[in-house]
């Protein structure tokens, strides 16, 4: 419940924070009301206006774009960019020409062949050999064989893909020529108590204790310690020791919680950045990145009230916010000072 309160209290601080520094953000052709940061990351430009009203975004300019492969498209120059293309300001598509790539035989990886441009074979990391088509050219075909997998199957295939499925390859083999290793089966004891038979390798995974060519009727798993854990909020479960350490717990070994009495987390007032206060347990102030103040009520508190001053964004653009904001913001804060006195022209 108190953490609810604390995360509930820090988003409607940062939402309050947001809805004060909104202002108008020119997004391509339209203006829209967003908060510098929202503006910045949609590609838009904060304006110093706080509504819409009587604002007016120019039109973007288009152009002709001539992308990699050739084709042109009309978009503005930010579009182009992304595209890798090359633009032409205020121009038609259909009075530029756009110069063609060279296309040719692409060998791939696998042996095949595909005919593309040499950008386009680069991005498959195929050998290009332009102006030639796939029936000139004779790829080099990758040596197959028989692949040894770590279950022990074997399956043939090329010594890249083998390598990918971890396994040891034999070229120009065939499966019925290789005897692969099959792996080493035993009793897999697991960190609950239970025994499972696998692999050695599976057992790893499950962080067992692998006894190898046993079965799980022959061994004895060891049976972890359960007791009592009292959890970081006060309460008490009983578990084994292991996940009482997962769940940050202090564990105490062969006590039902009965017999424990869990030492209550400590309350008291919580400073948020933001000058609110909250009460809370140290432990929820200090994932509110709050000052902790024990044993007392906020209205015995005084909560330190944050500096604003102005933050000077890319482009010139400025906010008035708190040196914590405009960090968050990666501007350039400028404590007791205000952006209606242009701080930032420079």
């Amino acid at each position: 419940m108190a953490l609810g309160i604390v995360v509930v209290a820090a988003w409607a601080s940062q939402a309050q924070a947001q809805h004060k520094f909104e202002r108008a953000c020119c997004i391509e052709n339209e203006c829209f009301v967003l908060d510098v940061r929202t503006c910045l990351d949609r590609g838009g430009r904060p304006l110093h206006a706080r509504s819409c009203e009587n604002v007016s975004c120019e039109p973007p300019v288009l152009g002709a774009c001539c992308l990699p492969d050739g084709r042109c498209i009309q978009t503005t120059e930010g579009v182009c960019e992304r595209f890798r293309g090359e633009f032409t300001p205020e121009e038609e598509c259909e009075n530029v020409v756009c110069e063609q790539p060279v296309r040719g035989a692409c060998c791939l990886r696998d042996g095949r062949c595909k005919e593309l441009t040499e950008d386009m074979c680069a991005r498959f990391h195929g050998e290009f050999h332009p102006d030639d088509a796939c029936e000139d050219v004779e790829c080099e075909q990758p040596v197959r064989g028989a692949c040894c997998l770590p279950n022990g199957r074997c399956k043939e295939t090329t010594e890249g893909k083998c390598q990918m499925m971890r396994g040891q390859f034999n070229p120009e083999m065939a499966c019925e020529d290789v005897e692969c290793k099959q792996p080493v089966r035993g009793a897999c004891c697991l960190p609950s108590g239970h025994c499972v038979e696998s692999t050695e390798r599976m057992c790893e995974m499950a962080h067992g204790q692998f006894n190898p060519e046993k079965a799980c009727e022959e061994v004895e798993c060891e049976q972890p310690e359960r007791g009592a854990c009292c959890l970081p909020n006060g309460r008490c479960i009983e578990a084994t020791e292991r996940l009482c350490e997962m769940a940050h717990g202090e564990f105490h070994p062969d006590e039902a919680c009965e017999e424990v009495e869990c030492e209550q987390p400590q309350r008291g007032a919580c400073c948020l950045p933001d000058g609110r206060c909250i009460e809370a347990t140290e432990r929820m102030c200090e994932m509110a990145h709050g000052q902790f103040t024990p044993d007392e009520a906020c209205e015995n508190v005084v909560c330190e009230q944050p500096e604003l001053g102005a933050c000077c964004l890319r482009h010139g653009h400025c906010v008035d916010t708190t040196e914590r904001m405009c960090d968050h913001w990666r501007g350039e804060w400028l404590a007791e000072e205000k952006c209606e006195d242009d701080p930032c022209e420079d």
